[in-house]
């Protein structure tokens, strides 16, 4: 199983950094890699302003709600670790899954409206 992460511009992570974060958590990496891949690829309805990371190497099944609840821990933590003095709060976003009709899954984080 595959899944891809996809950050709208505003949450202001990057691909790079949540490749690092969740490769660092020992949590993360039990249940699959993190992996930054070229330009934002077709087929999956994504903008190209996005930052796109895959989640790839899934060990057995896991429930969406596992994979959603550790992208925000690691999220949360790049955002208190990056924005602690550019920002006056932290900001409120939320992670929510949406299913293809081909099977393949995304993540979308986006900023609460």
């Amino acid at each position: 199983m595959e899944a891809c992460i996809a950050f709208a511009p505003e949450v202001g992570i990057g691909a790079d950094e949540f490749v690092f974060a969740w490769d660092e958590s020992p949590s993360c990496r039990e249940i699959a890699r993190a992996e930054k891949r070229g330009p934002t690829p077709a087929g999956y309805g994504i903008h190209a302003t996005a930052a796109v990371v895959f989640l790839a190497g899934f060990v057995g099944k896991i429930a969406a709600d596992v994979v959603t609840a550790l992208i925000k821990e690691q999220a949360v933590r790049i955002i208190k670790e990056t924005f602690v003095e550019k920002r006056e709060s932290d900001p409120e976003f939320e992670v929510f899954p949406v299913k293809r009709p081909d099977g393949r899954r995304i993540f979308v984080v986006k900023e609460k409206s």
